[in-house]
C-alpha cells in the first residue's frame, strides 16, 4: 500500500521533470541556451544525479564562456564516471579556453592538467578522434620551451 501511494506521489513529479528534459533539450538544439539552463537547472533539482543534464548545463556554460562554471559541471561528470571519455575531453577542452584568456603565468600552470585531461580521454577511448585532434592542435601551439612541437603533434 505504501509502495503504490510513493509511486503515485512521485509519478507526475517524474513526468514533469521529464517533459522539462525535453523542452530543455530541444531549446538547446534551437541554441537558445539561456532558455534551456533554467529548464535543465530544476531537472537537477529533482535529479541531483542526471548525468545527461549536467552535461548540457556544461556545454550551455562552455557556450557562453563561462570556463569556470563548465568546468565544475564537467569535474561533477568525471567524478560520477572517471571512464567516460568524453567527459575528460570536455573537462580539457574548457580549460584550455579558459588558458587562452587568463594571464600567461598561470596558463603555464593549466598545461599539465589540460594534456593529462586529453591523454586521459585518448586512453579511455583509443578512437576519440576529438581528442586526438584537441592534443595535436595543444602540441602545435604550445612553444618548444613548455613542451609543444610538431614532430610531438
Amino acid at each position: 500500500m505504501k509502495k503504490s501511494a510513493l509511486f503515485f506521489i512521485l509519478f507526475p513529479l517524474f513526468m514533469v521533470s521529464q517533459s522539462n528534459f525535453e523542452t530543455a533539450e530541444k531549446l538547446f538544439e534551437a541554441g537558445k541556451y539561456a532558455q534551456a539552463a533554467p529548464l535543465f537547472e530544476s531537472v537537477l533539482k529533482t535529479n541531483p544525479n542526471d548525468l545527461k543534464a549536467l552535461e548540457f548545463l556544461g556545454d550551455i556554460a562552455g557556450k557562453q564562456k563561462q570556463w569556470d562554471k563548465a568546468l565544475g559541471y564537467y569535474n561533477k561528470l568525471k567524478k560520477a564516471k572517471p571512464n567516460e571519455a568524453d567527459y575528460h575531453y570536455k573537462c580539457g577542452g574548457v580549460m584550455g579556453m579558459k588558458a587562452k584568456e587568463v594571464n600567461k603565468f598561470r596558463a603555464l600552470g593549466m598545461i599539465g592538467d589540460i594534456r593529462s585531461s586529453f591523454e586521459k580521454a585518448i586512453a579511455l577511448d583509443p578512437k576519440h578522434i576529438e581528442a586526438r585532434w584537441a592534443l595535436i592542435e595543444l602540441n602545435l601551439q604550445l612553444p618548444g620551451i613548455v613542451g609543444g612541437s610538431q614532430s610531438k603533434a
